[in-house]
């Protein structure tokens, strides 16, 4: 997605954009976290992690918009709390600004992520009352009731560098409520495959030509 503006948005989930920028962050997190760099894996390993990473995003989009629904926010209190544990395990010499400028983001951002995983933790917390599977099933109803819109194919190589959504996708809002279409209910991995063949195909490339996008 190199080729495409941070600020474009590459999918909706339920409604709530992910942007470039969403992706990359969580990209870089992720890299930082396996202690590897870009350079170290292959272009298949890349799309793959690009693959993964998406579906984290729409996870998480998913579990914190469960949490929104039924209330769950941390106090001011709460949140000025864990914000400064976090600020407490920073290397020696590291100030809040620099940790900022290294992970990509405002502070507001980084309050804001914080926020969100509380909430997150806090619906966590409520439905372990329910049973030890409970929160794994919520889990397993909200990703496979989700409705994404995918306008950049996550993983999609070089067949997601031509237009900039899917034919059909007139805008970011989506279809009126009410209409179902056999898009709509096309699972992400699906749309996300159908637009890299669309680009493969556009591009010349036959479906039992070596390169084809599986």
């Amino acid at each position: 997605l190199s080729h495409l503006s941070p600020k474009e948005v590459m999918a909706n989930v339920n409604g709530t954009p992910i942007k470039v920028a969403d992706l990359e962050r969580a990209m870089e997190q992720r890299f930082k976290s396996m202690r590897i760099k870009r350079s170290d894996i292959s272009e298949t390993e890349h799309r793959l992690m690009e693959l993964a990473t998406f579906e984290s995003l729409v996870g998480r989009i998913t579990l914190l918009q469960e949490a929104t629904r039924r209330g769950f926010s941390p106090s001011p209190k709460a949140l000025a709390a864990a914000k400064n544990e976090v600020l407490k395990t920073l290397p020696e010499g590291m100030t809040p600004e620099i940790f900022m400028s290294d992970m990509g983001i405002s502070m507001h951002q980084f309050e804001t992520e914080i926020a969100d995983d509380m909430a997150i933790g806090m619906l966590q917390e409520h439905l372990a009352q329910e049973g030890p599977d409970s929160f794994e099933r919520l889990i397993e109803r909200l990703e496979g009731g989700a409705k994404v819109d995918i306008f950049h194919a996550p993983g999609g190589g070089k067949w997601n560098k031509v237009g900039s959504q899917a034919k059909g996708a007139k805008s970011h809002a989506g279809p009126k409520e009410g209409s179902q279409t056999g898009e709509d209910k096309a699972h992400w991995r699906d749309q996300s495959k159908k637009i890299r063949r669309q680009k493969a195909e556009e591009a010349g490339l036959k479906p039992w030509d070596e390169g084809y996008p599986e």
